[in-house]
């Protein structure tokens, strides 16, 4: 029998899936600067072009990994018993990163109203989505 919070769940998946791929697209195909999704892109000077160019090649990559990671969270809207395990683990390894904001010099940038919204989102939202999906309805859905 299917609970009736899991219409809910598909919806929360839907919108988290299409919000991270926003993120990853705007890094991905934007790099460092991005393509000004999230706000301007002239906040930066480059001084050493080479090590500019590896690290904004980093963050495309890191940005691709977003991207799908975003794109599976969408997906696991319409196929939630059979990616359950994999949005759990999305969920873990968002919460990881957020708690590896904690590591920057400037941790009071972390408060900011430009920071905590994604820090509560990555240490609370994350958590309680994969508890949801978890122990709250994905267990007792019967049907893909």
């Amino acid at each position: 029998m299917q609970s009736r919070f899991q219409p809910i769940l598909r919806v929360v998946l839907f919108l988290v899936g299409a919000a991270v791929t926003t993120i990853g697209v705007d890094n991905a195909f934007g790099g460092i600067a991005s393509l000004g999704w999230q706000g301007p892109t002239d906040f930066f000077l480059v001084v050493d072009e080479t090590t500019f160019a590896v690290r904004d090649s980093h963050i495309r990559f890191i940005s691709g990994v977003w991207l799908a990671m975003g794109l599976i969270l969408g997906l696991a809207a319409f196929k939630l018993s059979l990616l359950k395990d994999v949005v759990i683990a999305c969920s873990i390894m968002i919460f990881i990163g957020g708690l590896l904001r904690f590591t920057q010099d400037d941790t009071t940038m972390l408060l900011s109203s430009r920071l905590l919204p994604s820090l509560v989102m990555e240490l609370v939202l994350f958590p309680l989505l994969a508890i949801w999906t978890c122990f709250g309805v994905a267990n007792r859905i019967t049907t893909a």
